[in-house]
């Protein structure tokens, strides 16, 4: 008979073998602390998860990941995001997954969150009440569209700087601008870092060539992809896009 709970402290070195064991074996090789190091590289993430225990032997995972989303100034929701869902690949069908999401949705009600969030196939977690939240815009560039479109840019406004210590002084900066977004998911400073490279992303400062070299942007990249973008200034845009085309895809 499996136990459905809440993980403790000393079963966080099982959690983070089992759930890289599961997703090696669906996907690419995993390793979380890697991955998502402002989780997984530092102790107490247990008390984020949810654990399916038989024998002794964990069987499933579930984690609600804190995040507070503000949406302006003075008004912010408490956000779960729920992630490392996973089920020992002999025990698929056995309800594991649907017990601990269950439980994790209880739970997070109890503990007052205004909305859960996640990523995955919709027939998968509709089933649990989950309806897509949003529209995602991608928007394509390559050196065709700079070849033909921005002749006259002036790649030489800025430089990237990918970003690779907590002691780097350009991050108070960085993390000001993110701050500061009108809607964006508050970030604490000492695992800015740490979140700005999860899931192999990179972490670049802008930095404005025409002035003192004040940090004038962010850039988050997964390779050629960017995925978060913040400047100060929007009259740089063009000489961004045109200036990321050129940065190294791996680091």
């Amino acid at each position: 008979m499996a136990e459905y709970r809440r993980a403790v402290p000393q079963e966080e070195a099982d959690i983070l073998d089992f759930i890289n064991m599961v997703f090696s074996q669906a996907h690419r090789p995993h390793d979380f602390a890697r991955l998502l190091p402002k989780v997984y590289a530092r102790k107490g993430f247990s008390r984020y998860h949810y654990v399916a225990v038989e024998e002794g032997r964990i069987r499933g995972t579930v984690a609600v990941l804190p995040l507070e989303l503000q949406l302006e100034q003075g008004c912010a929701l408490k956000v779960g995001y729920i992630g490392s869902v996973s089920t020992h690949p002999r025990d698929r069908g056995a309800g594991h997954m649907k017990a601990l999401m269950h439980l994790a949705m209880r739970e997070a009600e109890l503990q007052g969150y205004d909305l859960l969030s996640l990523g995955g196939r919709r027939q998968r977690y509709g089933y649990f009440g989950f309806e897509n939240g949003g529209m995602s815009l991608a928007f394509s560039l390559n050196r065709d569209n700079i070849r033909h479109a921005m002749a006259e840019v002036d790649e030489s406004q800025v430089q990237f700087r990918r970003i690779v210590s907590e002691e780097d002084t350009a991050l108070a900066e960085m993390h000001r601008l993110s701050s500061h977004q009108p809607m964006t998911c508050v970030r604490r400073r000492d695992l800015y870092l740490d979140t700005m490279r999860s899931w192999n992303g990179q972490c670049y400062a802008i930095e404005d060539l025409h002035g003192d070299r004040r940090v004038t942007g962010v850039l988050y990249a997964q390779g050629d992809d960017i995925h978060e973008l913040t400047l100060s200034d929007e009259r740089c845009l063009e000489a961004v896009s045109y200036t990321h085309l050129t940065l190294p895809t791996k680091a």
